[in-house]
């Protein structure tokens, strides 16, 4: 599979954006912010927000361009997530407050939130065991504190997301595929998505085997998309972990897994499962009150999280993202994880079970 993986072309840095949107963002950050002389450059990251750096005399600063229809008093619940992490000493990127305080800004229709810049960069490939380390620290703290927010008090509902609709699922795997077969001309993701698409609907059969084994899980709220993207290391320390969601709780597990068997993790090291495990030891010390079965139940919900998925591959074909290349990649790279994880099921129950008894 790593010969699928190579075939997607990655991304290329920043690109400095022109246009009337651009102008917009410099009207906005002249107007609302004390910046004098701002610089726009695109920042190739995220699929939910336009990202941009910006430089102003001897100050650099990132700035989120919301999508039309973005829900943002949801994004100010996520904005204060981030103040509650810092006043926790969780290392995360400070927003900036507009000339009347605000931390989103609506400009004509321009909507924004201003950052400090962070330096570092995001693991390349595989987490090495120290900074799996350090980012299990960090979710094991945010978890700890979380765990007292007022929303973590509500039920939400799991009925969907654990019975999800494999009929369903099916039918929309052959119609992405028929509609790539029926293509005149086929490029090279196209290939690789007939071949991974296939190997998904033979994946399918496994879901139930894995949901019928799980207990009863515990709900709370959580970051809401912690993953290799979201953390920002210099070195093995985290700078920053970035792009909180609005508070909404869910599985600990399911946060918890797909952290300690990232994807990239997965595919990249030859020692993925005990890197995993460095991760969740280090997560317990942090939230040592977190039940045996969160942690026994993450590696499969890791799994189940992305077999019931298919982010990346149905944008390419029927709704394209901001930066469809990096979902491509991503899609691929999922996929081939997911693939390893369930030929080695029983290595990475055991290394859990092994965690849970030490803990």
């Amino acid at each position: 599979m790593r010969e699928i993986l190579s075939q997607v072309t990655p991304i290329q840095p920043l690109v400095n954006p022109r246009g009337i949107l651009a102008r917009s963002i410099i009207d906005a950050l002249r107007t609302h912010y004390e910046l004098s002389n701002p610089e726009l450059f695109r920042v190739p990251a995220g699929q939910s927000t336009m990202n941009y750096m910006i430089k102003d005399l001897e100050a650099t600063y990132f700035a989120k361009c919301y999508l039309p229809g973005t829900d943002i008093v949801a994004e100010s619940e996520a904005i204060y997530l981030t103040e509650l992490a810092d006043r926790h000493g969780i290392p995360v990127a400070t927003v900036l407050l507009s000339k009347r305080g605000a931390c989103i800004t609506r400009h004509d229709d321009v909507i924004i939130s201003v950052w400090s810049w962070v330096s570092g960069r995001t693991a390349n490939g595989s987490l090495t065991t120290g900074q799996a380390i350090e980012a299990g620290c960090a979710l094991g703290r945010m978890h700890r504190f979380l765990a007292d927010h007022p929303a973590s008090r509500g039920r939400p509902s799991l009925k969907a997301w654990m019975n999800p609709d494999l009929k369903g699922l099916e039918h929309a795997i052959g119609n992405l595929t028929s509609s790539i077969q029926s293509l005149h001309e086929r490029d090279e993701f196209d290939e690789v998505a007939i071949q991974t698409l296939n190997e998904r609907l033979a994946q399918l059969r496994h879901i139930p085997d894995l949901l019928e084994s799980l207990p009863e899980l515990t709900c709370q709220v959580l970051h809401g998309d912690y993953s290799t993207e979201n953390v920002i290391y210099q070195g093995d320390q985290i700078s920053a972990v970035v792009d909180f969601c609005p508070p909404s709780p869910f599985l600990i597990s399911f946060e918890l897994g797909r952290i300690a068997f990232a994807p990239p993790t997965v595919m990249f090291s030859d020692n993925w499962i005990s890197i995993g495990r460095e991760l969740i030891e280090s997560y317990l010390r942090w939230n040592p009150s977190v039940s045996d079965a969160d942690i026994q139940s993450c590696g499969r919900i890791a799994i189940l999280k992305i077999l019931r998925s298919l982010y990346g591959v149905e944008n390419h074909y029927l709704s394209p993202g901001l930066i469809q290349k990096k979902l491509d990649e991503s899609w691929v790279m999922r996929h081939c994880a997911a693939k390893r994880m369930l030929e080695h099921l029983e290595e990475i129950e055991e290394t859990l079970s092994t965690v849970v008894r030490r803990s």
